[in-house]
C-alpha cells in the first residue's frame, strides 16, 4: 500500500513539474491587467512560425530602425520610402521606434507610409514602441500595461518566427529579460531549420 502511495506521489510531483516546464507556453493573457500578467507566455501568432516561399534568388532585405523622427518631416520620410521601393525588396524589417509616443495618430500615419512598401513586412518592437515616451522618461511604468497592449494591437506580435527556402528570422524583444528572450528562442527551437543561416533581428537597445 505505501509503495502504491509512493507512486502516485512521484506521478504527482512529475506531472506538477511538467506544467511548470510548459508554463510560458499556456499562460498567455489576452487581456492583462498587470505587469506580471503581461509577461507571462506567448501569443499563438508569437509561436507559430511563418513560412514564406520565395521563387527568386537572390533576394533583397532592408533594415532599419528608429525611423520615429522622420514622423515630424513627412517629405523626408515619403522620400525614404520611395527609395526602399526603387530597391525592389523581398523584405523590409522594421526594428524598432517606430513610433515616439506611442499614440493611435502616429500608429496611423506609420502604416500609412509603411503599406506603400512593396515586400512582407516585419516588426521588432523598440523602446519607444512598448512604453508612453513621457513616462518612460521619468523612469515609471503606471501605464507599461495599456503602452504595451498598444503595440501588440497594432503589430500583433513581440517575437516572431519567419522561416524561408535561405534562412530564418527571428525578431526578438531586446526590451524583455534574458530570460523570456531565452523562453521563446526554446519553444521555437524544434521549428529552426538547422541547416540553413540563423538570423536574429532585434531594436537596436541590444547591439
Amino acid at each position: 500500500m505505501t509503495s502504491i502511495k509512493q507512486l502516485w506521489f512521484l506521478f504527482l510531483i512529475m506531472f506538477l513539474i511538467s506544467c511548470e516546464n510548459n508554463n510560458d507556453r499556456n499562460t498567455f493573457v489576452a487581456h492583462p491587467t498587470t505587469l506580471e500578467e503581461l509577461f507571462k507566455g506567448f501569443n499563438e501568432e508569437e509561436l507559430t512560425p511563418e513560412v514564406n516561399q520565395l521563387d527568386k534568388e537572390p533576394i533583397v532585405i532592408i533594415a532599419t530602425g528608429h525611423l520615429y523622427p522622420l514622423l515630424k518631416y513627412p517629405l523626408t520620410y515619403n522620400a525614404l520610402i520611395d527609395q526602399i521601393n526603387e530597391q525592389k525588396p523581398d523584405y523590409f524589417f522594421e526594428l524598432g521606434d517606430i513610433v515616439r509616443d506611442n499614440t493611435d495618430e502616429e500608429w496611423d500615419t506609420v502604416f500609412n507610409r509603411l503599406n506603400r512598401i512593396d515586400a512582407k513586412i516585419y516588426y521588432a518592437p523598440g523602446n519607444h514602441d512598448l512604453n508612453y515616451h513621457y513616462e518612460r522618461y521619468f523612469g515609471k511604468r503606471d501605464n507599461q500595461v495599456e503602452a504595451e497592449m498598444r503595440y501588440l494591437n497594432q503589430v500583433g506580435y513581440r517575437y516572431k518566427l519567419v522561416k524561408d527556402q535561405f534562412a530564418n528570422y527571428v525578431f526578438i524583444n531586446a526590451n524583455d529579460s534574458a530570460q523570456r528572450i531565452r523562453s521563446f528562442i526554446d519553444q521555437i527551437s524544434s521549428e529552426l531549420d538547422t541547416n540553413k543561416i540563423q538570423i536574429l533581428l532585434s531594436s537596436q537597445s541590444l547591439w
